[in-house]
C-alpha cells in the first residue's frame, strides 16, 4: 500500500479552506452577516458552477464577501477560493444595490481527480474584478455579479444567487 504524499499545494489549499470556515463560523452569529448560495457559468472552462459564502459589512459602504465555487469540469476537480471586497455605490435605501470590487482567488485545479498524491494538481493565484446588482431587503435577496479572473488560467464568469 503506498501512503500519499500531502505537497505544499495541497497543504496551502487545506489550510485556505481552513481559515474560510473558521471565518465564516466566527461571524455567524452577527445577524449583520448575509450567506448567500450562487451558482452560473464559468465562460472559459465552459461549465456550471455553484458556490456559496457570506458578506460582512467592514464599514458603511464597504463589505468583505469571501466565498468558494465549483466548478463542473468534466475529468477534473476545479474550485475557487476567494476573499474579495465590494464597494457599495447605492447605499441608500431605495432601489437596488450595485457594486464594483477586487480581491484574491485561489484556483484549484487537478486533470486527474486525485485530491491526495501525486497528479496534475496546479493551484493558481488571481485577482479577482466584479461587479454586480441585488435586491436590498427582503428575507431572500436576489442577486448577479459578473467576474473576471486574471491569473495563469483566467477565467470570466457569471453568478445569480441569494443572500439571507
Amino acid at each position: 500500500m503506498t501512503i500519499p504524499t500531502l505537497s505544499w499545494k495541497r497543504l496551502s489549499l487545506a489550510l485556505a479552506l481552513a481559515v474560510l470556515v473558521t471565518l465564516l463560523g466566527s461571524r455567524a452569529a452577527d445577524a449583520r452577516v448575509a450567506p448567500e448560495v450562487r451558482a452560473g457559468y464559468f465562460f472559459d472552462a465552459e461549465a456550471a458552477m455553484i458556490g456559496g459564502g457570506a458578506l460582512f459589512p467592514t464599514q458603511a459602504r464597504l463589505m468583505f464577501n469571501p466565498n468558494a465555487e465549483w466548478v463542473f469540469v468534466d475529468n477534473v476537480t476545479f474550485f475557487t477560493l476567494n476573499g474579495d471586497f465590494h464597494f457599495d455605490l447605492n447605499p441608500g435605501y431605495e432601489g437596488p444595490a450595485y457594486w464594483v470590487g477586487a480581491g484574491v482567488a485561489l484556483l484549484y485545479a487537478d486533470i486527474d481527480n486525485d485530491l491526495v498524491g501525486d497528479s496534475d494538481a496546479d493551484i493558481d493565484v488571481g485577482l479577482n474584478l466584479i461587479g454586480g446588482l441585488g435586491a436590498k431587503r427582503g428575507s431572500a435577496r436576489p442577486f448577479v455579479q459578473g467576474k473576471l479572473i486574471l491569473s495563469d488560467n483566467s477565467e470570466f464568469s457569471v453568478a445569480g444567487g441569494l443572500r439571507f
